[in-house]
């Protein structure tokens, strides 16, 4: 039976406890390991067989060994609290390990529930905060729902599984499936399991088994199996009511419907600036523990912005991890250039450093054979059948020479580099070297990845490029019609230099009379990569003008109700959408460059007049919970300001998309914003930052001129709180002046504003009162002057109090003299005592006002004006004040016989 180390899965990468020891030291060097790769190997070994004397004494080396195998330190049997809460960076060997209780976790992504289960008419957005925030003392019952949330990445995946073993106050299982926590599934007690294989339907089957409403998180990199609905009214149909039983609850687990299904779907995603908030993370930790260490996080996201912008390249958290180390060991300066030929190979030499050159030189072969062979997939696991036949071509044409090359070498180092490249050869389409080399790993079900993606996709990366420079379109254009090839082929055109795509286009211009499939796919990919570079302020020379023109020759686009799209790609989801209408709308901007088209909204810089807004265009807007805006978005909406910044005038009933363009132009002087166009804007998260941004960017007066419009807006609302608690609304008024931001405003405007003071800053809720005079806002049902007005403007308006003293409305004047009293009392007794510019009617709403406590200034004021009361209401008066007069007892009843 295997121990805890050889029956680790990712054990098969190092062939042996010796190999493992020497990959365990290379790993971790800042640690003092005191023992050579094969006596290390040795204590493994006996770790494998349950001794863990050494271990137990090592606890830290014992959590770099779980750390470099993915297995949980418990697995060892090594118990004990040090070193039990550290997470270590197996591809950062020289970043500072995290401590999970008390160091701050990285935070660049959001989990989202299935679309397919969100309810119509739900309100907010679900997290799964029941189980992820460790702040959960609190809550009044434990969670009951059974969520299953997948985690591609495998780094994010390991991060958050073991943070919530020590944070989480539920029991975190780490298990290969979830099928074999089966016996503990039956205990109702909530429960995080982190899987890493799909056991398919012994997984459901030991779900299904779970108690009802026992809660339980599955975190796994793989999302759950859902079956196909048996009719659009399966929740209550046949099925759903005669399966009954394990069946049943497995039928009810494996549901799409939300409501049916007894199992939520959850999909951990990244950000969409998840890279620059890593490295700032690493960055702060770095420089948190005093590191001597010349990483740059801003430095390192700008050069990550022009080498891999489609983050095609490096996009999980390993890989910037990866890169993080080099920005620590080096500088960015020293890591190539986006439209360097050989960029990919130069940084499998730095990041892979530690790696055999035998395991670079055998993944290239590897990764070249599988992206030649379109039959086979170019993303996810494949069967160890398909890898076999895929190392073993190119194999048998091995001859005498090549072993000559041996024998040959100059020197024994360039002999041994010949015959490692020989002996792999050999070895190659024998599984059992396949699986010990370390270049695959098991991703599912008995099916193998690369073991480095990064290595793979760099070693294409230059391929490509390379193809895309100096070889015809039949070598590299097929693959646009691979939905897994084709971003690759987008994200290689896009770290050519433009003097590449000009040749590329001299190419397709030699050939475009064949109409070939490899054409129109170049054509088209060039025509988007060649938009983006537009919408990034690139100068397009005259000669790529004709792929646009290749492009459009084949749109239909007399019908401007439909999208017409592309040959060579779909464009069903949004940023499929973004990428192709962006590039038209690029491409339109530019003179002379598509000519002899009809009026269209594909491409609105040539149209001399647009039509209606068709459905499609208003259909392209970020979702409702969208708080960042993506890479296309970021790139489309550049093309739209640049499309709006050459009009002449508003374009009546715009689009949605415009609606951010025409309210910063309209926020710069060249029109008026109406109100309107804040509908789509106000409310939405990602569209107030971006707005606010502009704002920012165009200075104060820009708040002068967009604040009426915006309060317009807000009143016609059936709903103004959510208006007025819109982030525009408060960076217009932060901007602006107290004359500034009611200057202009009608009548029913101040009186607006009036009604809800607390939501204007302090300095202006005074001058509002000011400019109302005596036309202040009365409750519309019912007429009443509200007894809080003036406590919701707050002391800031105790000045202007005294202006509303002998107001007609005797409530108005008698809520008045309260709060002065209440808030500056020295100046109600003045006006009381000594001010003789105020009315009598002004000096009996003070006198009225005045609290019992200040019967000595009552008094006073009565001695000095004796028509403050009449005799009648004298009586009640002093009756009144009698019970708490105390000394003052003999003046009060003086009065009554005056």
């Amino acid at each position: 039976m295997s121990g805890p180390v050889s029956s680790a899965r990712k054990y098969s990468d190092f062939g042996s406890n010796d190999g493992l020891a020497k990959a365990l030291i290379d790993s971790f060097p800042g640690k003092t390991w005191g023992l050579k790769p094969r006596s290390l190997g040795t204590k493994i070994g006996q770790l494998d067989k349950g001794n863990v004397t050494w271990w137990a004494k090592n606890l830290d080396k014992a959590e770099c060994l779980a750390q470099l195998l993915e297995v949980p330190l418990e697995d060892f049997g090594v118990h004990g609290k040090v070193g039990k809460g550290l997470f270590h960076f197996v591809e950062f060997p020289e970043f500072p390990p995290l401590d999970l209780k008390r160091d701050e976790p990285w935070q660049f992504a959001d989990e989202q529930l299935d679309p397919k289960q969100i309810l119509p008419n739900s309100f907010g957005r679900e997290t799964l905060s029941h189980w992820l925030d460790n702040a959960v003392i609190g809550s009044w019952r434990p969670p009951h729902n059974m969520d299953w949330l997948c985690i591609t990445d495998d780094l994010h995946r390991r991060f958050l599984s073991h943070w919530l073993s020590i944070s989480s106050r539920h029991e975190v299982l780490f298990v290969e499936t979830v099928a074999d926590a089966a016996i503990r599934l039956r205990n109702p007690k909530p429960l995080i399991i982190s899987v890493s294989s799909n056991g398919g339907d012994e997984d459901l089957t030991a779900l299904a088994c779970r108690p009802e409403s026992a809660g339980i998180l599955v975190i796994a990199p793989f999302s759950v199996a859902v079956r196909e609905e048996t009719s659009s009214g399966e929740w209550m149909g046949w099925e759903h009511v005669t399966t009954k039983g394990l069946e049943g609850r497995k039928f009810n687990l494996t549901s799409p419907s939300p409501l049916n299904s007894t199992l939520k779907r959850w999909v951990l995603n990244k950000l969409p600036d998840w890279r620059e908030r890593l490295l700032i993370w690493i960055e702060k930790r770095l420089n948190g523990v005093n590191s001597d260490t010349i990483f740059s996080a801003q430095g390192m996201a700008d050069w990550l912005h022009r080498f891999d912008p489609l983050e095609e390249w490096f996009n999980t958290t390993s890989d910037v991890m990866l890169l993080g180390r080099l920005g620590h060991l080096s500088s960015e300066k020293k890591l190539p250039a986006p439209h360097d030929l050989f960029a990919g190979d130069r940084l499998l030499q730095l990041l892979f450093a530690r790696e055999p050159s035998s395991r670079i030189f055998q993944t290239k072969r590897l990764a070249d054979a599988r992206w030649h062979h379109s039959e086979v997939s170019w993303q996810g696991g494949l069967p160890l059948e398909t890898w076999c036949s895929l190392s073993s071509i190119g194999t048998e044409t091995m001859s005498r020479t090549e072993l000559d090359a041996i024998v040959s070498g100059k020197t024994a180092k360039e002999r041994a580099v010949e015959a490692d490249r020989i002996a792999n050869l050999i070895a190659a389409g024998n599984p059992d070297s396949l699986l010990s080399s370390g270049l695959l790993k098991e991703v599912q079900g008995r099916c193998y990845d690369f073991q480095y993606r990064t290595m793979a996709r760099l070693l294409v990366r230059d391929g490509l490029m390379r193809q895309i420079n100096q070889d015809s379109l039949e070598s590299w254009a097929i693959n646009c019609y691979d939905p897994q090839r084709r971003p690759l082929v987008d994200a290689a055109l896009d770290a050519v230099s433009m003097e590449c795509l000009t040749i590329a286009a001299n190419r397709l211009a030699q050939e475009q009379q064949h109409g070939s499939a490899e054409v129109i796919g170049a054509s088209e990919s060039l025509f988007l990569a060649i938009g983006r570079r537009i919408s990034k302020g690139e100068v397009v020379p005259a000669s790529l003008f004709s792929v646009a023109r290749s492009v459009v020759s084949r749109l239909d686009l007399t019908d401007d109700t439909n999208l017409a799209g592309p040959w060579s790609r779909t464009i069903e989801s949004q940023d499929e959408q973004l990428d192709w209408v962006g590039a038209c709308w690029a491409w339109s901007l530019i003179p002379n460059a598509i000519q002899d088209i009809p009026n269209n909204w594909l491409f609105p810089g040539s149209a001399d007049t647009l039509p209606e807004v068709p459905n499609w265009l208003n259909a392209i807007w970020p979702d409702e919970e969208c708080e960042q805006l993506s890479l296309n978005w970021t790139l489309f909406l550049k093309i739209v300001d640049q499309w709006i910044k050459d009009l002449e005038a508003p374009i009546v009933n715009a689009p949605y998309v415009a609606l951010l363009g025409l309210l910063r132009k309209a926020g710069r002087g060249f029109w008026t914003a109406e109100a309107s166009w804040w509908e789509q804007i106000s409310g939405k998260v990602w569209a107030e930052n971006a707005l606010v941004e502009r704002i920012k960017e165009d200075g104060p007066v820009v708040a002068t001129r967009l604040w009426p419009s915006y309060l317009e807006f807000e009143r016609s609302r059936t709903d103004p709180w959510r208006a007025q608690l819109s982030r525009i609304r408060y960076e217009l008024l932060k901007q602006m002046k107290p004359a500034e931001m009611l200057g202009g405003l009608s009548e029913d405007d101040l009186r607006y504003l009036a009604s809800i003071p607390e939501k204007l800053p302090p300095e202006a809720r005074s001058p509002l009162l000011q400019l109302l005079g005596p036309n202040i806002p009365v409750w519309p049902q019912t007429g009443v002057f509200p007894d809080d007005f003036f406590d919701r403007f707050g002391r800031q308006i105790v000045a202007v109090l005294p202006d509303y003293l002998a107001h007609d409305n005797t409530m108005i004047a008698r809520t008045a003299a309260m709060r002065l009293w209440a808030w500056d009392n020295q100046c109600a007794k003045r006006l009381l005592l000594e001010d003789e510019n105020i009315g009598l009617m002004a000096k009996k709403h003070l006198f009225a006002a005045c609290a019992k406590g200040d019967l000595v200034i009552a008094l006073e004021a009565l001695q000095k004006i004796p028509s403050l009361l009449d005799q009648s209401e004298r009586g009640n008066w002093v009756h009144d004040h009698l019970p708490t007069a105390g000394v003052e007892a003999v003046k009060l009843l003086s009065l009554l016989k005056s």
